[in-house]
């Protein structure tokens, strides 16, 4: 079973290692998609986080949802 997470209000210049690496104190990170412009590549402010499970997902809203990154609060 999939637990994926959109996150939103992200700075365009976050990373995928960036996302990697602050999910990863919520849990086991499977798998992290910034989504990019298709022309310009750049990120268009959001991206999707896979967590191992359940608990993970739920223990990584509950830290960052609302949480300063950047000049941005984690949506």
């Amino acid at each position: 079973m999939e637990y994926k997470l959109y996150v939103g209000n992200l700075s365009y210049t976050t990373s995928e290692t960036d996302l990697q690496t602050l999910f990863a104190e919520a849990g086991a990170v499977k798998s992290v998609a910034l989504i990019k412009d298709r022309d310009t590549r750049q990120s268009k402010g959001f991206a999707f986080i896979e967590m191992r499970n359940q608990a993970e997902a739920e223990n990584a809203i509950r830290m960052f949802n609302g949480k300063a990154v950047g000049s941005r609060e984690l949506k």
